[in-house]
């Protein structure tokens, strides 16, 4: 992993998938990348805002079936590195928050 953090920045991170994903009978060490849902600037921030809540209130449903998203964790969902938060999601996570 570190050949890749030297030529790309902290986008990769050393993730462990648990046992019972993929099939896995033991949790596995490999390597990870952030997931982030984006907007245009114009979308208009109650629609963001709103969009967030159902993601945030739903995810187990909505991503059941996906690996990634059972380790989604909404707490963290702020930290966007580089990424500037569009005003709707900043509003979302301040309501949320504090």
């Amino acid at each position: 992993m570190a050949p890749l953090r030297e030529r790309h920045g902290p986008v990769y991170t050393a993730v462990t998938l648990p046992a019972g994903v993929y099939g896995l009978r033991e949790p596995v060490g490999t390597i990870g990348v952030g997931n982030y849902l984006l907007a245009r600037a114009d979308v208009d921030a109650g629609v963001v805002r709103g969009l967030l809540r159902v993601v945030f209130d739903q995810w187990r449903d909505l991503l059941r079936e996906v690996t990634a998203g059972a380790r989604l964790e909404p707490r963290f969902a702020i930290s966007t590195g580089q990424v500037p938060l569009h005003p709707g999601a900043a509003a979302y996570y301040r309501s949320v928050y504090g």
